[in-house]
């Protein structure tokens, strides 16, 4: 005759395969859903200040519009949204650089229309050494999919092209 220990063992495997099962099928549904989301606006509002820090730190603060509906990309396997907007530009001492200077988490579908008129960065644009100056920034809207089972996946859409000026505003920081 079996143990109570057996018996237990026996059900707690069941359940974790089946588990298993159930968050393979769900992940495999979610390939078949296509979003379409839509993003209006997405671009510079103004560059507030662009200031050098200590001996060779630049940092910029700056303000946009974003229109943009991701109610699309919701799906039943879907928990949130991380949504956020990048900064990317070249400079001599990096061939690339990414900095995010806004984020949101959007919890649901009925939250996923975002309308920001004149949006102030969360995270200042900086820049490791001096070289913001004339930079041509192109501003990318990105998000992640956190799904309730699955792979978390990666999409962006729209963006936005602008120079940054040729010198400093405001009094710089010691």
């Amino acid at each position: 005759m079996h143990t109570i220990w057996t018996r237990a063992n026996a059900l707690f495997t069941l359940a974790m395969t089946v588990m298993s099962v159930m968050c393979a099928l769900t992940t495999l549904t979610t390939y078949l859903h296509e979003p379409a989301p839509v993003v209006t606006t997405l671009q510079l509002n103004a560059v507030h200040s662009l200031k050098r820090y200590r001996d060779r730190t630049d940092k910029a603060v700056l303000s946009f519009d974003l229109d943009a509906d991701l109610s699309s990309v919701f799906n039943w396997n879907t928990k949130q949204l991380f949504v956020y907007v990048v900064a990317e530009y070249t400079s001599a001492s990096n061939k690339k650089n990414e900095v995010v200077i806004w984020d949101a988490i959007v919890p649901s579908k009925a939250d996923a229309i975002l309308q920001r008129k004149d949006e102030g960065v969360k995270y200042f644009l900086a820049d490791q050494h001096d070289e913001l100056r004339n930079a041509v920034v192109t501003m990318k809207l990105k998000w992640d999919v956190m799904p309730v089972c699955g792979r978390l996946l990666q999409y962006g859409a729209g963006e936005h092209t602008f120079t940054m000026p040729a010198s400093y505003m405001g009094k710089s920081a010691k």
